[in-house]
């Protein structure tokens, strides 16, 4: 299977965090919201009941393939403190169906480099090299 990128050098997912209550965005399309009665396009939008497993198949598995293809891969959580942003990252860790992104992308990034190592390419084992980083900034 042949890995390529997308030709967009960056994509905007927007998660929309559940509100007690109230509904602050009206999520009208796949990629589009609505506020205060004016749309916001975005590459793609994961409405409040989006599980963690559909974040990881919309954001994490094309960074993962395009990593495994050689290329670089960000993942960047931007947004208000309370956001959710370090749920949408680590999740929680106990229950499997609520890890966030990191683990996800990490587990399938060594899963699929270890099963490409193992398998012979014209009599030629693959060689990978990872380098990896987490960095939380708060308050500046």
């Amino acid at each position: 299977m042949e890995h390529r990128p997308t030709t967009d050098a960056v994509k905007v997912f927007l998660r929309v965090r559940p509100q007690e209550g109230r509904k602050a965005l009206v999520c009208s399309a796949p990629n589009e919201v609505i506020l205060d009665q004016t749309a916001y396009t975005f590459d793609d939008v994961g409405g409040e009941d989006t599980t963690q497993a559909a974040v990881f198949q919309a954001v994490g598995a094309p960074i993962v393939d395009a990593c495994l293809a050689g290329y670089n891969g960000t993942i960047f959580a931007y947004g208000q403190t309370g956001a959710g942003k370090t749920y949408t990252m680590y999740g929680n860790m106990v229950d499997e169906d609520e890890r966030g992104l990191a683990p996800r992308v990490l587990e399938r990034l060594f899963t699929e480099m270890g099963a490409t190592c193992d398998a012979l390419e014209d009599g030629v084992k693959r060689h990978f090299d990872c380098r990896c980083s987490l960095v939380e900034i708060y308050n500046e």
